[in-house]
């Protein structure tokens, strides 16, 4: 009868190597795309939020008051109107403000935190007309791979 032989202590080890070896070399790579995943959640949620703040200015007629203070409406800060930060939930990767607002218009960020400040792309701002911009980005980012996936940008 024929005996069947495991691999030996040695081969574990090789075999433990190599598959630490391919974790490593795809690591940066998996970092990489989930960055370009939460960068695309803070898009779309800029996108609500400035959807949220022309439904406002229908009803009131400014965008100001939509920002939180201290738990009181005021014109810049943390949006009132949707969640604060991307994700809503758990361990945020970008905090949503509005920088300016009132009766013409608004401009609002979707600033990276924590390890979301490594992606390329920096601050994702979004004006009352429409435009879309990037602060803090790195030399040579174009505006439109960072905004990529959102309404077919």
């Amino acid at each position: 009868m024929a005996r069947v032989r495991g691999p030996n202590l040695l081969e574990a080890l090789i075999l433990l190597l190599a598959a630490l070896a391919v974790a490593a070399a795809l690591l940066p790579e998996y970092r990489s795309w989930q960055r370009a995943d939460y960068r695309l959640r803070a898009a779309v949620a800029l996108t609500a939020l400035a959807e949220a703040l022309h439904a406002r200015h229908a009803r009131t007629g400014t965008y100001a008051g939509a920002a939180l203070a201290d738990g009181a409406p005021a014109d810049t800060g943390p949006p009132a109107l949707r969640p604060a930060s991307v994700p809503a939930e758990g361990a945020a990767r970008y905090r949503l403000r509005i920088e300016t607002a009132n009766a013409r218009g608004f401009e609002i960020h979707a600033i990276p935190v924590a390890d979301q400040q490594a992606d390329p792309c920096g601050t994702l701002t979004l004006t009352a007309a429409g435009i879309r911009g990037i602060e803090a980005a790195a030399p040579e980012t174009r505006i439109a791979a960072c905004w990529s996936g959102v309404d077919g940008a």
